[in-house]
């Protein structure tokens, strides 16, 4: 298949058992917001397109489909956050790809101590782990960054701080697919708006 320069990732009929058939496509420097009610399956177009969930329909990066990718090759570069992300190691820097010296900049630009670096994650409150696994995900450079509610635990001021962050990181060329119930985030951030609907 011949590579399509300006798009990054592309969706045709991706579909389960609770969600409808879905087509969708986010070019370089796009931001795309997948919104409906509760139950509609925002969650699981986003696991489906990260190869994290089995499913109808194909899914193109680059384009170069799904299957052409190992597993974790592909949730490399299509990266999936959820709004409670995963933890796995002892402390909070030894999921980074970078020393502490290094994060540290970023961390203060997120309100986020630099002694937290040390810290184990159960120790953290839901909002610190937010906004550390957003940074975790944007360290590891992926071509599409796929959020799930990424600052449901957050005030208004980290929030903005959060957006700004990514706005300046899909401005370099990233795609990034947001999943959110907060209508002004939507209008703040995303280019095009997907609205899903539930099975009748």
């Amino acid at each position: 298949m011949q590579t399509i320069t300006s798009e990054i990732l592309r969706a045709k009929g991706v579909a389960s058992a609770t969600l409808l058939p879905v087509d969708l496509s986010v070019k370089a420097g796009e931001s795309l917001a997948v919104v409906g009610p509760s139950g509609v399956g925002k969650s699981t177009l986003l696991r489906a397109l990260a190869d994290l969930q089995p499913h109808q329909g194909e899914v193109w990066l680059e384009g170069h489909p799904q299957g052409e990718y190992s597993a974790p090759e592909w949730r490399n570069r299509v990266l999936y956050v959820s709004s409670e992300a995963g933890w796995w190691a002892g402390r909070i820097i030894d999921h980074f790809p970078v020393d502490e010296t290094s994060l540290h900049t970023d961390m203060q630009r997120l309100g986020l101590s630099s002694s937290l670096c040390r810290a184990v994650p159960e120790r953290l409150s839901t909002g610190e782990r937010q906004r550390f696994s957003l940074l975790r995900a944007l360290y590891h450079a992926p071509e599409v960054l796929l959020l799930d509610e990424p600052t449901s635990a957050l005030d208004e001021a980290s929030t903005l701080a959060i957006e700004a962050m990514l706005e300046a990181w899909v401005q370099q060329g990233h795609a990034l697919i947001i999943a959110s119930h907060d209508t002004q985030q939507v209008k703040r951030l995303a280019n095009n708006v997907l609205t899903l609907n539930k099975r009748a």
